[in-house]
């Protein structure tokens, strides 16, 4: 399918059989027989980061640009709700930053990854909870993959600094780190449920193969992978790589600490890179997305239905069961045997049955039937001289008829030799260290003395690459410190002259502005004083002034031009004289401006 924008991910809905792609803004529901668009739903609340799909409870949940998760029908695309749900819980319950990965779970419950360095694990059906889980860190680094163990309830988190780590759901702490990928982020973490793996990838270009329980790499495989799914009803890996090639492949065990990966089929299905894989195990549909804004379905992709797979998985579920079972009580019974009999009889039995196990290590050929029927072969040639030679048909027949059972009877023994012959196999290969105790202890002891070497000399170089780092940091510091000052003190001088420059031209030009417009309002002389109304009803030539420069209110008397005034005078009962300005058409006198008239004045003086 050719879409118009990149898509996010993209899923089969077996119930209605519809494509669902998810973009940034939208969902598009195309017809799976046909891949005809059906309806385009329009999503304008927050660009979306990432989405995932729960067929069980029909809706499509994404992680959104503002750090929330939010349900769609994956029927009709419509809203459905946010989680949190309500506003107020934004500030604990929220991610800090851009949520990059989910996981659907059962029980109405998904698994986020953030920016943030976090995993959530929400539940939003009844009463909504999330338990956060975070590696003890200042900084932690960004999850790029989550996975969950349902068994021993593990939450697994891939993280951008090439580690994956294991949390406990409990206790919420971190109980392990897997590290061994070179340099680059976490791309896929998958549990294999068959044989019990951890398989991660990462941008160093590697599948990784780990034991959950030790953390040990069991395996390394150079295979370039940007996504990862495991399907546990049939037992199968899909793997989408950046040549647009995705491959089914299988886990298998290789013996002791070790794993192998079986390539089932590779095929090219998009000329660029995938991106996201989702695979709907009722129709056996994979869906693919690309680079190139194309979304693959893959139909029928395994050939296995899932009712024929159910079944197997069943019966391979039951017969483990039914061995377990059968240990346990061998195991009851052995310990009733003990209590009962005389002490240590079960561990002499228990050290015998390994000792033989060791001596037979090197399978013996199968019984030689001849000398297993030497007796009947003297038998039978004794049985034959009672006959004479007219009977010599029923001699033939009596041969006949024991080379014949003696044929069978070698076939037979044959058979039960090569099951005898697998099962000493089978366990030597599985539980060598339990059956040589000795051997076993001491491969232990050195797995557990390389590991520890391992883990000291990675320390160790992380440690030596931090303090080179630090020394580097602190050189560089001291280097570039003067020529950081000079440009700090340059930045500053340069924006502190261009403030002075523009708030002084503002100023001016905002001074200017005002002037002007004062001007036009009133008169001014000399581009000094600017003349009002009569200072009183009284006055006939007094006016109000204001003088522009000191910022002032002052009187201004007008005479005529042919007037000389002396300007000298001062009396304790006249009003001072600031200034006087002749014109052309007019003598202006600015006087002191007091806060009486002239007759209030004259009435005050004795």
């Amino acid at each position: 399918i050719k879409i118009n924008a990149p898509p996010t991910a993209a899923f089969h809905n077996h119930r209605t059989d519809q494509i669902i792609v998810v973009t940034s803004n939208s969902f598009q529901f195309y017809s799976s027989s046909k891949a005809i668009l059906k309806t385009i739903i329009a999503q304008r609340r927050n660009a979306i980061q990432c989405a995932a799909f729960s067929e069980d409870d029909g809706v499509i949940i994404t992680g959104d640009v503002d750090r929330r998760l939010r349900l769609y029908s994956a029927i009709s695309g419509d809203y459905l709700r946010s989680i949190p749900a309500t506003e107020t819980e934004d500030m604990h319950a929220c991610h800090r930053d851009t949520i990059r990965c989910l996981l659907v779970l059962p029980s109405h419950c998904i698994l986020s990854g953030s920016n943030d360095g976090s995993v959530r694990l929400w539940h939003w059906v009844g009463e909504e909870r999330v338990i956060i889980f975070a590696p003890p860190y200042s900084e932690p680094p960004a999850v790029t993959c989550v996975a969950y163990e349902e068994k021993r309830r593990v939450v697994f988190a891939g993280g951008l600094d090439g580690v994956t780590r294991a949390f406990d759901v409990l206790s919420g702490r971190m109980t392990m780190e897997y590290k061994g990928h070179g340099k680059g982020c976490m791309l896929s973490v998958v549990v294999c449920s068959v044989p019990d793996i951890l398989m991660t990838s990462s941008m160093d270009g590697t599948i990784k193969l780990w034991d959950i329980d030790t953390g040990v790499v069991m395996n390394t495989f150079k295979y370039f992978t940007n996504c990862i799914l495991y399907d546990s009803v049939r037992d199968m890996t899909f793997c989408g790589n950046d040549h647009g090639f995705f491959a089914i492949m299988q886990i298998l065990n290789a013996g002791p600490g070790k794993a192998e990966m079986r390539k089932i089929k590779t095929t090219q299905f998009h000329k660029s890179s995938i991106l996201g894989l989702s695979y709907n195990q009722f129709s056996d549909t994979l869906i693919t997305t690309s680079t190139d804004s194309t979304v693959g379905i893959v139909p029928t992709v395994t050939q296995i239905p899932y009712s024929v797979a159910k079944e197997q998985e069943i019966g391979s579920q039951e017969r483990e069961e039914e061995a377990e079972a059968e240990a346990q009580a061998l195991l009851s019974s052995s310990s009733s045997s003990s209590s009962s009999s005389a002490p240590g009889e079960t561990f002499a039995q228990i050290e015998e049955t390994m000792q033989e196990l060791k001596e037979q290590a090197p399978l013996e050929n199968p019984l030689d039937v001849t000398d297993l029927l030497e007796t009947e072969e003297k038998l039978l040639n004794l049985c034959l001289q009672l006959y004479d030679d007219s009977e010599r048909s029923k001699s033939d027949k009596l041969a006949d008829n024991f080379n014949y059972t003696k044929y069978i009877l070698a076939q037979t023994l044959a058979e039960f030799h090569k099951q005898f012959a697998s099962v000493k196999r089978e366990l030597w290969d599985d539980k060598w260290p339990v059956i040589d105790e000795k051997a076993g202890r001491t491969a232990l002891e050195e797995s557990q003395k390389l590991r520890r070497e391992e883990m000291l000399a990675r320390h160790a170089q992380e440690l030596a690459e931090f303090e080179d780092h630090c020394s580097q940091e602190s050189e560089y510091f001291v280097a570039q410190l003067p020529q950081e000052r000079k440009q700090v003190m340059t930045k500053y001088k340069q924006a502190k002259e261009y403030y002075s420059q523009t708030t002084s031209s503002a100023h001016a030009s905002s001074l200017s502005a005002l002037r002007g417009l004062l001007g036009s309002a009133f008169p001014i002389v000399r581009n000094r004083y600017q003349i009002g109304s009569l200072i009183s009803n009284q006055a006939t030539s007094v006016f109000k002034g204001v003088d522009l420069q000191n910022m002032e209110l002052v009187a201004i008397k007008v005479f005529p031009p042919q007037v000389t005034l002396n300007t000298t005078l001062d009396h304790t009962s006249l009003v001072s004289v600031l200034d006087v300005c002749n014109t052309p058409s007019s003598v202006y006198v600015v006087m002191k401006m007091v806060p009486h008239t002239l007759a209030s004045h004259v009435k005050s003086k004795p």
